[in-house]
């Protein structure tokens, strides 16, 4: 018998959820606008099960340990969950380890994209040719 999935009701809606963003044109995208130049895109964020991790309980050095060509860029719960989301704790070998799980049609994916705040951005001189 399937076990329905049940959104973590412990984690608040101002939780902070940091997704690592690799450092690669699909996913990190030009923003003139923006405060450094650069922002995540939509595909940064289209896992049906997207991996994250609770701010609270997560250093940024032990999400990005062994994660150089990446970024880091966050998400509140309540952003997720307006858009349809649930969040589920997955244990894992770094603590505060969960999943942001549903259907992630383009409107949500570019929501996430757009609202999204840097906490470790590309470096300075990423993307110059």
């Amino acid at each position: 018998m399937d076990q329905q999935i049940v959104d973590d009701s412990s984690i608040p809606d101002d939780a902070v959820l940091l997704r690592r963003v690799p450092l690669q044109p699909q996913a990190v995208i030009l923003d003139k606008n923006g405060p450094v130049g650069w922002r995540p895109s939509s595909l940064a964020f289209k896992d049906s099960q997207m991996s994250a991790f609770l701010a609270s309980e997560a250093s940024v050095d032990q999400i990005m340990d062994g994660y150089q060509n990446f970024a880091l860029a966050a998400v509140t719960a309540k952003l997720v969950r307006d858009h349809g989301q649930i969040i589920v704790r997955r244990p894992a070998d770094i603590p505060g380890h969960v999943e942001v799980i549903g259907p992630k049609s383009h409107s949500v994916l570019a929501q996430f994209a757009r609202l999204a705040i840097w906490v470790r951005p590309p470096p300075e001189g990423y993307g110059a040719t």
